[in-house]
């Protein structure tokens, strides 16, 4: 008799425990998800606002290279949106989403933003020589 209450009693401790195992597992799965679209993002968008050029047309060259990067991602995600702006020569991104959740719904939402400033090597080296200049003028 004593064997048989040993069989039930594993019985209900399996269905306590189980479930709390595959919970812990899903929301680790979930966790692992959001850090990989969230660090995927913020390196595509820097690598796209890196690859736009100098010019006037910047903004359409990052969103062409935003769309041929987000046509490789593999994993799904929910309402990704792109805006690029341009202002006083800095080029920024905004990329805005959400992971696609274990269980259908939308998931975590992320947010990511990368910026770079013009830089043009000739005036950049012209204000070095002209820094250097006042330096060897104050020395002497």
């Amino acid at each position: 008799m004593d064997k048989n209450k040993k069989k039930g009693s594993m019985t209900v401790e399996a269905v306590f425990v189980v479930p709390l195992c595959l919970t812990v597992v899903f929301v680790l799965l979930e966790s692992g998800l959001y850090l990989h679209h969230q660090s995927w993002y913020r390196e595509a968008a820097w690598e796209c606002v890196l690859a736009g050029t100098d010019t006037e047309e910047a903004r359409a060259g990052v969103l062409s290279h935003w769309e041929g990067l987000a046509a490789g991602q593999v994993f799904p995600v929910h309402d990704v949106s792109a805006k690029v702006s341009e202002k006083d020569g800095r080029l920024d991104m905004h990329l805005q989403g959400s992971v696609s959740g274990v269980w259908g719904f939308a998931g975590m939402g992320f947010t990511v933003q990368a910026g770079r400033e013009r830089i043009r090597p000739a005036e950049f080296v012209w204000q070095v020589h002209l820094l250097k200049e006042m330096g060897e003028e104050e020395e002497s």
